[in-house]
């Protein structure tokens, strides 16, 4: 059955994206550079652990999305664990583009070091995301698209609905039962 194996391919679409965010929310989110003409005097990054709570909340969640993949049925009673990924990739989405710019506070702070340790000529701060970000922002789209398709394609064993076999219980249709 062709939906059958669009779920199953959701379902690892949903465990990969859960173990992608896992791993990026230990990775750096955000950087911020203090130069001057070129060199690199102070590097400044910060991991999802380090901007409470936001890398604990993606950590759970991702936990939460990989759960559901390994307790999956597709097609058995299970149906509403495909619900966790759906919602875990909305709040991972939410909580990776309000950290967007958690660097600025950091580079504030080296502007001020700028002034007091460091006597250069012609320094610059730079502040941007680094891949951790990124990593658990796409990972968060991955398991949002993959369980609204798991939500979707998802049926009951066998292909039948609900009126389906409300029609094999009763030997009517639902036109004859009016």
């Amino acid at each position: 059955m062709p939906g059958q194996r669009v779920v199953t391919a959701a379902v690892w679409a949903c465990g990969f994206g859960g173990v992608a965010a896992v791993f990026g929310s230990f990775d750096h989110w955000v950087q911020a550079t203090l130069s001057d003409r070129g060199a690199h005097l102070l590097v400044v990054t910060r991991s999802g652990w380090d901007l409470p709570p936001s890398g604990q909340v993606v950590f759970a969640f991702a936990l939460t999305s990989l759960i559901s993949m390994l307790t999956a049925d597709p097609g058995g009673s299970r149906r509403w664990v495909s619900l966790a990924p759906t919602a875990a990739g909305a709040v991972i989405i939410g909580v990776t583009a309000t950290r967007a710019h958690a660097a600025d506070p950091i580079g504030r702070t080296l502007e001020r070091l700028r002034i007091g340790t460091f006597q250069t000529d012609s320094p610059t701060v730079t502040t941007g995301t680094a891949t951790g970000l990124w990593i658990c922002l796409g990972a968060g789209v991955l398991l949002l698209v993959a369980g609204i398709v798991w939500l979707a394609f998802d049926r009951p064993a066998g292909g039948r609905t609900r009126q389906t076999l409300q029609t094999l219980q009763t030997g009517q249709t639902s036109a004859e039962a009016q």
